[in-house]
Order: C-alpha cells, then structure tokens, then sequence
C-alpha cells in the first residue's frame, strides 16, 4: 500500500503541472477571441466600390476592392481634343487590376494597406481609334506616387464612423460630403486613402 502513497505524493506535485498547461494554451485562444472580436466590430461589406472624382467634370477613377485584397478599376478622362480621324474627341483611359496586402486593423475606424501588383491593360502612352474616339492608355490616376513615376505603396481604409476632424485636410477635399453646409463628424462613406498624395476614393452616398 505504501508504494500507491508513494505515487500519489508526485502527483501532489502535478497542480503546477496543469496551472502552466491553461496559461500556454490559453494565450492563443485570447488572441484568437481578440482577433474575433475586431471582425465582429467592423465588417467591411466586400467588395468595396469607390471613386475618386472631383464631382464635376468628366473624369473619374473607379476602383473596386475585393474581401481578399484583389481590386479591379478604371480610370477615364475625357477631351473635345479632336480630328478628322477621331470625330468624337480623346479619352485617357486606364484598365487596371492587383492585388493588396491583407488588411490590417489600425484602430476602430481605419485599416491599412500595402500595395503587391499592379498591371494596366495595355502600354501607357499607346493609342488607338474606336467608334470615332482617340483613347490614350494612361496610369491609373489616383494610385500613383507624388511624381507619378510609380505606384503608390501605402493606403489606409477609412470606415464610414471615422472622425472627420482627425483626418487629412487634402484626403477630405476629395470627399462627396465636403460641399454641405455643416461638416458631419463621421465620413458618412467608406474612404480609401492615397497616403503618398492623400487622393480620396469614396463609396457612392446612398442619396445618388
């Protein structure tokens, strides 16, 4: 009888056994809940459709992000420059696609994003004639860099709760709400954020 007390006094020791085994295993799980709890917070409803537009006049850049990083756009712009061979005028036009980073969560209203590819349909500076327009294949406007000699890399999401007055003065002059008489406090639209030229893509208010 004496060696099963013997065993049993070892397994006197074993609490500190499962004491350490809960705070390893738990650690995971917390990050897991803290990861959960953010998605539950903030659901982006993929795929995000934005513009960057003055608002008035004929040109405007389309950009449509998917939940897994990958976008599509276009970008147009269109002139009375014309001729005989192209009646109808010019338009610059940009077919582009990519891909960004994974998403990352900056705080409650902002995310950021790194830009991996980008392809342009096309040779920039190319043209061709069709249905009486001259197109001119150009650089998706709004996704380059201050120079334009290449892509912007570094973007920031905004959602429609962020604080207006704790964003980029440059970033709102592009922002379809910037015209009302009374600012509102929250950006009322998804924001996408040039951070290299703070161009602004927003989603289409829901009045339009």
């Amino acid at each position: 009888g004496g060696d099963v007390v013997g065993t049993g006094r070892p397994a006197g020791v074993s609490p500190e056994v499962p004491v350490s085994v809960p705070n390893v295993s738990s650690k995971p799980e917390s990050v897991e809940s803290e990861i959960k709890d953010i998605e539950d917070e903030v659901v982006i409803p993929y795929p995000l459709e934005m513009y960057f537009s003055s608002g008035a006049g004929a040109w405007f850049t389309k950009l449509v992000i998917n939940a897994d990083g990958s976008f599509t756009g276009e970008y147009t712009d269109g002139e009375v420059d014309n001729a005989p061979e192209y009646p109808n005028g010019t338009t610059y036009i940009s077919k582009f696609s990519g891909q960004f980073s994974e998403v990352r969560q900056v705080n409650d209203y902002t995310f950021a994003l790194t830009l991996e590819t980008l392809e342009v349909e096309g040779e920039v500076g190319e043209s061709y004639i069709e249905d009486g327009i001259r197109y001119i294949v150009s650089n998706p406007n709004g996704l380059m860099n201050s120079d334009d000699s290449d892509y912007a890399k570094d973007y920031l999401l905004y959602t429609p709760t962020a604080p207006t007055a704790e964003l980029n003065e440059d970033f709102l002059s592009w922002w379809p709400y910037r015209v009302e008489e009374t600012t509102p406090e929250t950006l009322m639209l998804y924001g996408f954020c040039n951070t290299q030229t703070n161009t602004g893509f927003f989603t289409t208010p829901a009045d339009e």
